[in-house]
């Protein structure tokens, strides 16, 4: 057995990119003779280990269960799973509560496991967390080569403890567009929110399309925070039955209800780490229309007019023109989802995935341990309770009488991140773009 990995992963994104990979990751790194475990955290409220593994079976899984929701709750609760089980690296996946954890266990000379950050964002604090917890960290593996670089140079940690993990896609024997395309099938897979997502370029895209008289039709899988207000804005081609919302869509009916249907998978976003949505629409004969979102650049997957076709971010006027091309220039729809599904299979496919995860833990169980304490950000009193009693203590007590701290999202009752940064920051934007330049 190389050793053993535990996973320490959110509960509350059901139908995530993230959620996905660890579906074939877990079996894959199993095969490769790691033991692996999936902790997944527990909340009062929106993180339901039970009801993600009916859509989310794994192999070897155990609930880290924190029902005060206290920052001193999460990582006594982390602690104690980490003590039960005594794997050899811990991999923090969204759950940065993972590393105070792990410092603590190595501070009382209890157990001193490696600890990994896996990083799937481009925003801001993931890398203030990096910088933050620098010191703690024995390695930290990324699935988009920005990601890499904006780790060394926003998160200031050492290049040789960085890796490179790309999410990946499972290959089929695809169905590729016919040469030529009479109605353009689009599809839109993702959350449904504007921020990183930008959904609402979805109406303004089509209306160009109506505008050139390209005949189309639209579908969406996914929900999210805009989905009243889209589905109100794309209400007239609803009526029309040229847009189709089909809600939450599992992985396997994924393929079924939108790759085998789609000439197109639109994909608007403002910033990206693949995405999985991208590889999984190329693995499946499926031609990308991608915005030239903030991680395109340095990762060089999506080729304009070789193996996808690209366009700026927010110009929908552009994207309608692009994807018109599918309609109007024969052959075109054929020969870019051949080459999508081809660079798929080269650089994107499940198993080059999971060799470079597991290349990735084998190096950073090879490096030598971290020797020194890093400074913690001070854990802060949450009440009553806590002023009167101190948070050890009052933490104690709030376990016996049932009492709990109610969060009011999935992010508060176990946080992303300790620094607080706001995602939507224009310096480090202005950073990202810069450095995702080939």
């Amino acid at each position: 057995m190389r050793g053993h990995i535990l996973f320490i992963a959110p509960s509350a994104y059901i139908l995530s990119g993230l959620a996905s990979w660890l579906d074939y990751l877990e079996p894959g790194l199993h095969d490769k003779g790691w033991k692996v475990t999936i902790g997944l955290v527990e909340g009062s409220g929106f993180h339901n280990p039970e009801t993600y593994l009916l859509v989310h079976p794994h192999i070897n899984w155990i609930v880290i269960s924190c029902l005060t929701g206290t920052p001193e709750g999460r990582i006594k609760a982390i602690q104690q799973t980490v003590m039960e089980l005594k794997p050899d690296l811990v991999a923090s996946v969204n759950i940065p509560d993972a590393y105070p954890a792990v410092n603590r266990l190595r501070g009382s000379r209890k157990y001193a496991p490696k600890i990994v950050m896996a990083v799937h964002g481009i925003e801001a604090y993931l890398y203030d967390d990096i910088k933050l917890f620098g010191s703690i960290l024995d390695g930290v593996v990324c699935t988009n080569r920005l990601a890499c670089k904006l780790s060394e140079i926003i998160g200031n940690f050492p290049e040789n403890r960085i890796h490179y993990g790309p999410c990946g896609a499972k290959t089929v024997d695809a169905s590729f567009p016919d040469d030529h395309i009479n109605t353009l099938t689009i599809a839109y897979s993702g959350r449904l929110e504007q921020w990183q997502k930008r959904v609402h370029d979805l109406p303004e895209i089509i209306k160009e399309l109506e505008k050139m008289g390209v005949p189309f039709e639209l579908l969406i899988a996914g929900n999210g925070p805009e989905d009243q207000a889209l589905r109100k804005s794309l209400g007239p081609w609803v009526n029309k039955k040229t847009v189709t919302f089909l809600g939450r869509l599992s992985s396997e009916c994924m393929h079924e209800k939108l790759h085998l249907r789609a000439h197109t998978l639109l994909m608007p976003s403002f910033w990206e780490t693949g995405p999985i949505v991208n590889w999984e629409a190329m693995a499946a004969g499926v031609v990308v229309g991608s915005s030239r979102f903030v991680g395109s650049g340095l990762e060089g997957a999506l080729k304009h007019g070789e193996n996808a076709l690209l366009f700026p971010v927010g110009d929908h006027k552009e994207a309608a023109i692009q994807l018109s091309r599918l309609v109007r220039e024969p052959g075109l729809a054929t020969r870019l989802a051949k080459n999508g599904y081809q660079i798929i299979k080269e650089r994107y496919d499940i198993h080059v995935s999971i060799n470079a995860w597991d290349t990735a833990f084998k190096e950073i169980l090879d490096l030598p341990d971290r020797t020194h304490r890093a400074f913690l950000p001070e854990i802060k009193a949450r009440g009553r309770l806590d002023n009167l009693l101190g948070i050890k203590i009052a933490e104690i007590i709030r376990g016996k009488i049932g009492k709990k701290v109610v969060a009011n999202d999935a992010g508060g009752e176990w946080p992303h991140s300790y620094s607080g940064t706001e995602c939507q920051d224009d310096s480090f934007w202005g950073i990202a773009k810069t450095a995702d330049s080939p």
